[in-house]
């Protein structure tokens, strides 16, 4: 935890170390740009602010309190059927009174298909199924733009 600072706010942040970091962490805390724990309510408040207005700023937003990348950030709030959106919740820590909360807006259906997906669902395994969404979605975008450094292909080999 003494290291989230300078790894995140330092004037030599490292992408790399901030990656790993959001990988290894034991418990996944919804973070800010500086790496900072922020509160549940402003989980809350950015969720419900995204399924309104999926603009730029929110969706990265989003992706940063969830611990991915902004292009899974958008895929997963544009999901159709909703079940990847009630797994990042539930791998932030939304309470299930809460998850209810932010699914107000859709028909009764719907909202009871992400509601079971979202009860159905471990903390824990939900945070490792958004981690590897993520980790997959930085090896496909390596493997188009062989450019970027992920770990010199060390995870696919």
């Amino acid at each position: 935890q003494d290291m989230f600072a300078p790894v995140f706010r330092g004037k030599h942040a490292d992408e790399f170390l901030r990656d790993l970091f959001r990988l290894i962490e034991r418990r996944h805390r919804p973070r800010g740009r500086d790496g900072k724990p922020i509160s549940m309510e402003v989980v809350q408040k950015t969720l419900h602010r995204v399924q309104i207005d999926p603009t730029d700023d929110l969706v990265q937003a989003t992706g940063l309190i969830a611990g991915v990348e902004p292009e899974l950030a958008r895929r997963i709030l544009l999901d159709p059927g909703g079940e990847p959106f009630a797994i990042m919740c539930k791998a932030v820590g939304v309470e299930r009174g809460n998850f209810d909360d932010l699914c107000r807006f859709l028909d009764d259906r719907e909202r009871e298909e992400r509601v079971k997906t979202f009860d159905m669902t471990a903390r824990d395994f939900a945070r490792a199924i958004v981690r590897c969404w993520n980790w997959s979605d930085r090896l496909r975008r390596r493997d188009v733009n062989a450019e970027e450094p992920l770990l010199d292909g060390r995870l696919t080999a």
